[in-house]
């Protein structure tokens, strides 16, 4: 009899809908960014943060390298290049002398090089944090680029030419790249069989030499260490930096203007694949929430946008439907909408997604009809964006916004 008076005691207290729920003031400091930055002596930028929860410390470095700058008749140069550097050894360790000693530490270990830049990673335990530098700048620096690690890098890109057209959407994303972009541009410059059998073990010290230049890095470490005792490390570690280049690489301006039209392939596959593009914005532009905003509610917010309530659950035309108004960093980015669908069904999906298109430039955003409850669509998703802003950010949306500044001061 206790237990149910208690019970019904306390449900007294249960507001009658969730809107009426109080919360504590929510008291959130944006952190002060300089107070995480240090330059040390050889130009490198370091970003520490301190986080005592786990007894793991992750960092990472991120180039100025990427497949933009790879010079012409080399394409693939700057994905072997990453490929080598964490398979190859160093000059004072073979390759298998490495990977035990990182399976040893239970650490993980990677180096990518991408578009506009290249990162190296390392995660491990704070204990071993001094051995963990060593083998990574070991790695970043001392390269050796043995032979028949490079042949066995090249083996596996081939391996991924000969099968990049068995698959719809890879030849799709690589004909919609070309439209929207040209072919002059350094994004559609793809690797190909005779320019991948060219690289040589020269090209490869050769560009390694040219971009992985010490005063040029920018260091990112969130973790279980004292932030002076880290920055005092790397001081110790990265080696000196020759004087900044006068002719760092910079993206090139974007001066094509893609020809609208309906442009298609071939492949017999039983459903089309569908996108409509044009070119968008960068980060930089002013209205970039207000587009985000926009997007969402047009395709980007899942089952709660307009057009997968039209187009798959009005409809049952598409499994999935989506736009994506990614604003670009290095380069201007595109606005998309695309779907999959029955291939004599994919014109009449076209036709909804180009009817809700023009409805969402010329009628202003007001109620939604699908599964939201009966709000303003457009207060219902400021609310959720300015929620995620307060949320405590993880360790790879702290990197993912260094990575973002990285990229902002490549132009």
């Amino acid at each position: 009899m206790k237990i149910l008076l208690l019970l019904a005691g306390f449900a007294q207290e249960i507001p009658d809908h969730p809107d009426k729920i109080q919360y504590p003031p929510l008291r959130f400091e944006v952190p002060d960014p300089e107070k995480m930055r240090t330059s040390l002596p050889n130009g490198t930028v370091v970003y520490a943060l301190e986080d005592q929860a786990l007894p793991l410390i992750t960092l990472q470095i991120y180039i100025r390298a990427g497949s933009f700058w790879e010079p012409k008749g080399k394409e693939g140069l700057a994905e072997l290049c990453g490929t080598v550097l964490r398979t190859g050894g160093t000059k004072k360790r073979m390759p298998q002398q490495l990977e035990e000693e990182l399976d040893f530490l239970a650490a993980e270990l990677s180096v990518t090089i991408g578009e506009t830049m290249g990162s190296a990673s390392i995660s491990i335990l704070s204990k071993d944090v001094d051995q963990g530098l060593e083998i990574l700048f070991d790695v970043l620096f001392s390269p050796e680029f043995r032979q028949e690690k490079i042949d066995l890098a090249k083996a596996q890109m081939m391996d991924k030419l000969k099968a990049r057209n068995d698959s719809p959407g890879s030849i799709e994303g690589r004909e919609a790249s070309l439209l929207l972009y040209g072919e002059d541009f350094p994004l559609n410059h793809l690797p190909t069989k005779a320019s991948v059998e060219g690289i040589t073990r020269k090209d490869l010290q050769n560009f390694h030499q040219t971009h992985f230049v010490p005063g040029e890095l920018i260091v990112a470490a969130a973790g279980n260490f004292k932030r002076e005792e880290l920055i005092a490390k790397l001081k110790k570690l990265l080696p000196a930096s020759p004087p900044p280049r006068a002719d760092r690489p910079k993206v090139p301006a974007l001066r094509f203007t893609p020809s609208p039209g309906a442009y298609g392939f071939s492949k017999e596959v039983p459903q089309g694949r569908v996108t409509l593009a044009h070119h968008g914005i960068d980060l930089r532009h002013p209205d970039v929430h207000a587009i985000r905003i926009m997007n969402y509610i047009l395709g980007g917010g899942g089952f709660s946008s307009r057009l997968m309530q039209r187009v798959r659950t009005d409809e049952g035309l598409a499994y999935d439907v989506r736009s994506d108004a990614q604003p670009g960093i290095a380069y201007l980015g595109t606005f998309r909408v695309q779907f999959q669908s029955k291939n004599e069904s994919c014109a009449y999906a076209i036709q909804l997604c180009l009817e809700e298109i023009k409805k969402i430039c010329d009628t202003p955003v007001v109620i939604m009809s699908g599964y939201l409850p009966p709000h303003k669509e457009k207060e219902v998703i400021q609310a959720g964006a300015l929620a995620s802003l307060k949320k405590p950010l993880d360790l790879s949306q702290v990197f993912g916004l260094i990575e973002k500044a990285l990229e902002m001061k490549k132009g």
